[in-house]
């Protein structure tokens, strides 16, 4: 019986992914209840229905409760912690996203999009050093992750470090030839480094 009622609350689960990815979030959202009836600690439903509240239905508060019901139904894993921390960016209480975003990275080192939150969250603390070694850190990991180059070029940009904004954003645009939004940058960047350089002469 137990094992019948797992495979159903699977069902629903997947249903629900599946309506989500096309756009349906209110079938997405019955789905995802349905299989949290049939078992209340499923995590992926919890999450994938916190990601409605958060990105769709803009609740991030009725959001975090969701996440923290996967928190509480996997202690140990790295989904409930970033899922937190993404929200409690939204919510800007960016101590508490800090806090969920570094025990996000440290239970699984590789996770890309857990890094780069945890950057922005660094930097809307005014830990401006430590988001550019996270941001750092995030491009040894994974040498072909946009967001790790941009936010850090953007970091070393705020900082008057022209040089090395350029020199991160070439390093991108070697692997990524046609990254529109890095191109963008880099040209505000020489731009605004050619006039400074100018002004020093």
């Amino acid at each position: 019986l137990r094992f019948g009622l797992c495979r159903r609350a699977r069902f629903h689960a997947n249903l629900g992914r599946n309506y989500m990815d096309r756009g349906l979030y209110r079938e997405a959202k019955e789905e995802f209840e349905k299989a949290l009836k049939i078992k209340p600690d499923m995590v992926e439903p919890l999450i994938n229905l916190g990601k409605l509240y958060l990105d769709h239905f803009g609740m991030a508060n009725e959001a975090i409760v969701y996440f923290k019901m996967a928190l509480r139904a996997e202690p140990k894993g790295a989904y409930g912690p970033m899922a937190l921390g993404v929200a409690y960016l939204r919510t800007k209480e960016y101590e508490k996203a800090e806090h969920f975003l570094k025990v996000a990275v440290k239970r699984w080192k590789f996770y890309p999009v857990a890094i780069n939150n945890l950057g922005i969250a660094k930097i809307h603390l005014e830990k401006k050093l430590e988001a550019m070694k996270i941001f750092q850190y995030g491009i040894r990991t994974d040498p072909t992750h946009a967001d790790f180059y941009f936010n850090l070029a953007k970091l070393y940009f705020n900082e008057k470090r022209f040089s090395d904004a350029q020199q991160t954003l070439e390093n991108y645009l070697l692997i990524n030839k046609n990254a529109r939004r890095e191109k963008t940058l880099l040209k505000v960047i020489n731009k605004k480094h050619q006039s400074t350089d100018a002004v020093e002469e």
